[in-house]
């Protein structure tokens, strides 16, 4: 018995792997068609401004300076070029993370080396002439757009693992089944725009706040201030991310008070190993942050003039721009729920995802709802609160929890489907006991009825069989013995 229960939990992880293999080829199927939509036209204005900057920037030849934020090459907010020649400091107003711009630069320029070796051995002409073009303005999308397709298969994979700890393994294969076919991170994987990196990072942060608050170990909290640091680093307004590191960390705490009470040893244990967590996690966040983003730091002047002030003033309408004057007189949070459900994920999905949203807090705000789920709520209560009520709503500032609305969406209707299957089984329960109760009743009836009937002609049969007489004749009596 225990080999075939053996056999059969093998089986069972062979088709989940077999179906997760296919939901994540699907998903990197889909963002890598026609990657090259625009034909080298640089049509995405986010995107155009990256790749103007990637071909400025150079890793630096003289280590002295290397650090200088107003004399390296390697400094997104300082203008080199421009600065060398007005014989002046030139600021670049650059209000995007800085994490996905070296990664891009670094891989592109690596490509770029590998051009003379994929000739000699005789690749062919198309693979060389991609690898000697990768550090242009014309290559940076070339192999940016194949890396936003590649983190945000990695999301998918991460909603997986996030929605199989959360609920359970069938949760987190529809859950990242959803995620695949989503729209909006379809098309966001078809640019380098930062969002995919940045809800990547954002993900990895939210899968170690969920094993600390299950396991409580040190890997978790590192996993993630990794993940929180450089999603920072992607895009600043991921800061809220933070909070479900706290929460993630404190969680074992609330458990050991629920079964324990505050003033028990255990709770006290718990609570001071939680803060400690907590602690480890924001600092590695920092560190991450401070390594990926150097100059954020270094020319902390320049990175919150325009990473923090010009874009904060952008979507807060205080500053008036032509391709922003669209979101003028719309209603926060309305707004990008009606696009989202009908253009970034479509309606069917759409309304499963905000539905879901909305079911894990009622049961959150009813007391019901899982400890991890607040790990997750943690992270898309701010952010969702913050971001939908700029005026600036761009349809991409809602990517960093679409796929989290989508688990909840996933979580809720299975939720559904046991209960109406558990439902379906108590009837069918109820059903049977009372049939069965209904034929021993019956059977009881029909035994009463045959016992009385047999009682009945027994009675019959007395009534007409002649009686014996009351003496017997002298004649009737057998003979006596002999003497």
């Amino acid at each position: 018995m225990v080999r075939v229960r053996k056999w059969l939990a093998g089986v069972l992880d062979r088709r989940e792997s077999l179906l997760l293999a296919i939901i994540l080829l699907t998903a990197l199927t889909l963002r890598l068609y026609n990657v090259n939509w625009d034909e080298g036209h640089h049509a995405h204005p986010d995107e155009r401004w990256i790749c103007m900057v990637a071909t400025e920037m150079h890793w630096p030849k003289d280590l002295a300076t290397a650090f200088d934020p107003h004399a390296t090459t390697w400094n997104p907010l300082y203008d080199y070029n421009g600065s060398k020649a007005a014989g002046e400091y030139r600021m670049r107003h650059f209000a995007y993370g800085h994490l996905p711009l070296y990664l891009l630069t670094v891989i592109a320029w690596a490509l770029h080396d590998l051009a003379p070796l994929a000739e000699k051995l005789g690749m062919p002409g198309g693979l060389v002439h991609w690898l000697f073009m990768a550090n242009t303005y014309d290559g940076f999308p070339q192999v940016g757009r194949p890396l936003s397709a590649l983190f945000d298969t990695g999301t998918v994979l991460l909603m997986y693992l996030i929605g199989r700890r959360v609920y359970d393994r069938r949760v987190g294969l529809l859950a990242a089944a959803f995620s695949a076919l989503t729209v909006l991170q379809i098309q966001l994987a078809h640019f380098y725009a930062f969002d995919p990196v940045a809800t990547f990072f954002i993900m990895v942060a939210l899968l170690g706040s969920v094993r600390m608050a299950q396991e409580g170990d040190v890997r978790s909290a590192v996993l993630a201030g990794v993940g929180a640091g450089c999603a920072v680093s992607s895009k600043f307004s991921a800061m809220p991310i933070l909070a479900a590191l706290g929460i993630g960390a404190l969680i074992p705490a609330w458990r050991a008070f629920r079964l324990h009470g505050w003033n028990s040893p255990q709770a006290a244990v718990q609570l001071s190993r939680g803060v400690k967590l907590a602690l480890v996690a924001i600092l590695v966040a920092v560190v991450a942050f401070a390594v990926t983003s150097p100059f954020a730091l270094l020319d902390w002047k320049a990175y919150r003039t325009s990473v923090i002030e010009e874009q904060g003033a952008m979507v807060r309408g205080k500053v008036d721009f032509p391709y922003t004057r669209q979101y003028r007189g719309t209603t926060p949070y309305i707004y990008q729920i009606k696009q989202q459900v009908r253009w970034g994920m479509g309606w069917p999905l759409g309304l499963v995802a905000f539905l879901g949203f909305g079911w894990v807090l009622a049961r959150a705000m009813r007391g019901r709802a899982r400890l991890e789920e607040w790990v997750l709520l943690a992270w898309a209560v701010p952010y969702f609160g913050i971001t939908g009520a700029f005026m600036v709503k761009f349809m991409r500032y809602m990517l960093p929890v679409v796929p989290l609305f989508a688990l909840m969406g996933a979580a809720m209707l299975w939720a559904w489907w046991d209960a109406g299957r558990r439902g379906g089984e108590s009837a069918s329960q109820r059903v049977s006991e009372s049939a069965n109760q209904r034929g021993g009743e019956e059977a009881n009836q029909r035994v009463s009825e045959e016992v009385g009937q047999r009682i009945g002609e027994e009675a019959d049969q007395q009534d007409v069989a002649p009686r014996p007489p009351l003496h017997t004749p002298r004649s009737a009596l057998p003979a006596s013995r002999p003497p």
